[in-house]
């Protein structure tokens, strides 16, 4: 138990280094956490719906609470990435495609082409995070993708 809360508390301390390395269990422990914090807000509030009025008191939590998570989260996949000696480029490109796919939301085409990008980056990454840790290796020497 007491791994399970450092592994935790060392996700909020190191959520703005995207430099060092994360093991699988480093990554994994914060990630399923968030996904249980990220539960109990959506389902305990009552909000059942994407379209959550912001000025409301569950939409100001939600948006509150996934902005104070996103940037740790963002750093942690990119450490996750480093320990199997990969550059931080998909995390990149998915927040890149996210915020394409916010501003471009309603042209068909590339609203879709943007999605279809989105999944396989995704899935990409989603494997990478069940990948073993190598030897590390120089910044300048990992792999980009």
């Amino acid at each position: 138990m007491k791994k399970i809360l450092n592994a935790y508390k060392d996700f909020w301390l190191r959520g703005l280094d995207f430099v060092d390395y994360s093991t699988r269990f480093e990554f994994w422990v914060p990630t399923i956490i968030n996904m249980m914090i990220s539960f109990i807000i959506i389902f305990g509030f009552g909000i059942h719906s994407i379209h959550i009025n912001l000025l409301s008191f569950d939409g100001i939590l939600m948006y509150i609470t996934l902005f104070i998570i996103a940037i740790p989260t963002l750093a942690l996949q990119v450490r996750r990435l480093h320990d199997i000696n990969r550059k931080g480029t998909l995390v990149t490109l998915s927040v890149f495609i996210a915020i394409l796919y916010s501003i471009l939301n309603g042209f068909s085409f590339i609203f879709l082409l943007l999605n279809i990008i989105q999944i396989i980056v995704s899935i990409w990454l989603f494997v990478y995070m069940f990948f073993k840790s190598k030897p590390h290796v120089k910044p300048e020497n990992r792999t980009h993708i």
